[in-house]
């Protein structure tokens, strides 16, 4: 086997398996320090897109936690705040 592709065929290797390591490492430090908008919260809760507006989206408790840059109708929500809002919501009604 020539050098060269043994050497691709381990950077392969190496980097499937680094993929595989640090990428639940990745979506955690994202989920946690980031914020999302309103068309990837669903996603975050692991629920249908027409199941969280449906249910959620309106609601005054998702409302109070609501992130907007000033002149922009875009809204971000805190992963951490927007899984409290959530459950509060499940759990009163």
């Amino acid at each position: 086997m020539d050098p060269t592709e043994l050497v691709k065929h381990y950077d392969g290797i190496i980097r499937d398996e680094a993929k595989a390591m640090l990428g639940p490492l990745i979506e955690r430090v994202c989920r946690e320090y980031l914020l999302v908008d309103a068309d990837n919260a669903y996603k975050v809760l692991s629920m249908s897109r027409s199941y969280f507006y449906e249910r959620f989206k309106n609601k005054p408790q998702l409302k109070l936690i609501e992130h907007r840059p000033k002149g922009s109708s875009k809204v971000f929500y805190d992963p951490n705040e927007l899984k409290r809002a959530v459950l509060s919501v499940i759990d009163n009604g």
